[in-house]
């Protein structure tokens, strides 16, 4: 792989993993349309370590206060009544409980649903479904609750079907988020650092499939790099038009995708 080619793959990443339009579903139509193959387990650990790294950089802030609240989440379990008063540490709780239904259904249906990837007309399917959800978001009234158990649930499943390629993660957490009147800016808050959990899991599970790559640095530094940059572009934007309630403005687009690569796949 030159450099170019991994820029250009970093900037796919890092643009669809943020933006509710599907990084899976695009990897699985280039595929199909023009012959892209993987590039690999240890490309795309570089890049998910790259849209990992966007987040932080943007909740750094956030990341920080739940990791000092570590501790203090591990003596909460022994008197769940202070979580109520321990805000860091109840916010922790609710994005482990978040990651549970993906975590379940990753690890239980692996192989069932690597098969999803070979199949083009699932993804045009389940990239209509995106923009139909995306499109519904528009009649949803500005909420201003903030992330709870139920909430926190409702998105973690959303998550869970956010695996099949063509199906948004951002889109579905974040409308899953909307439907439930969780505030428009601290849905997109919890949306994203709940996002760290499989991103970082996906990076790990990858790790145990490396072999000789016969990747130079080079690399693997330009699609990390590139993954990175577009992936704090593509996540400032997204927020900005979330608060703004314009999630549906990209809507046409997935909705059309999903059509086309129904009726020319």
């Amino acid at each position: 792989m030159t450099v170019l080619e991994a820029l250009g793959l970093g900037v796919l990443q890092g643009l669809t993993e943020f933006l509710p339009v599907s990084s899976s579903g695009h990897l699985v139509l280039a595929e199909a349309l023009i012959g892209l193959k993987s590039a690999g387990a240890t490309f795309e650990i570089a890049v998910h370590l790259g849209t990992a790294l966007a987040i932080v950089s943007v909740y750094w802030r956030e990341v920080g206060v739940l990791l000092h609240a570590v501790p203090s989440f591990f003596r909460c379990l022994a008197a769940p009544e202070e979580f109520r008063r321990r805000e860091p540490a109840r916010m922790l709780g609710l994005l482990l409980l978040s990651a549970l239904p993906a975590g379940f259904v990753g690890v239980v249906f692996k192989h069932e649903l690597q098969g999803t990837f070979d199949r083009p007309e699932l993804t045009g399917i389940c990239l209509t479904i995106t923009g139909l959800v995306l499109a519904a978001t528009v009649f949803v009234r500005p909420g201003r609750s903030r992330p709870g158990m139920k909430s926190a649930l409702g998105m973690g499943v959303a998550q869970m079907f956010a695996i099949l390629p063509g199906i948004s993660r951002s889109g579905s957490t974040i409308a899953a988020g909307l439907f439930a009147g969780v505030e428009r800016e601290a849905v997109g808050r919890f949306a994203f650092l709940m996002a760290l959990i499989p991103i970082l899991g996906a990076a790990v599970l990858e790790c145990r499939e490396l072999e000789g790559s016969g990747f130079g640095a080079a690399p693997l530094l330009a699609g990390m790099a590139a993954a990175y940059v577009s992936g704090v572009a593509a996540l400032l934007l997204l927020l900005r038009f979330l608060r703004r309630g314009r999630l549906v403005f990209f809507a046409p687009y997935c909705f059309l995708l999903g059509l086309l690569v129904l009726v020319f796949v």
